[in-house]
């Protein structure tokens, strides 16, 4: 039986093997560098989503700070609340003013730690609650 094909060349196979390597070589490095850009989109997202939550709890403390220094801003905008800060801060007084200490008479307590005048109801009350 006579073959009536072309006859093939053995160089023309050896090319179009060797193209279709190259071409294979070429689509998997694209493979492999689309992956690594996706990872790190997603790395950089991560990165961000973390950030961002860290950002948002600083900005709530931030604007509770603000709530509380503009609320010793406005008590300061007055006479009184200045005059209050000026006291607790430093500890002066008007002139005229004193100090006053409570002293209590220790002979007015027992032992106990009790009040002598107290009556039976009293310490009832007092030994419930432990004083």
């Amino acid at each position: 039986m006579q073959d009536f094909r072309k006859p093939k060349q053995r160089a023309l196979r050896v090319f179009r093997v060797a193209i279709r390597s190259v071409v294979t070589l070429v689509l998997l490095a694209l493979a492999v560098v689309s992956v690594r850009a996706a990872f790190g989109m997603y790395q950089t997202f991560t990165v961000a989503l973390a950030s961002e939550e860290e950002t948002a709890k600083e900005l709530a403390i931030l604007k509770q700070q603000e709530t509380q220094m503009g609320a010793a801003v406005e008590g300061l905008l007055t006479e009184r609340g200045l005059e209050a800060q000026v006291r607790a801060r430093y500890g002066w007084g008007r002139p005229g003013e004193g100090k006053i200490d409570v002293v209590r008479d220790p002979g007015l307590y027992a032992e106990g730690g009790q009040a002598r005048g107290d009556n039976a109801i009293i310490r009832f009350f007092k030994s419930l609650i432990g004083l």
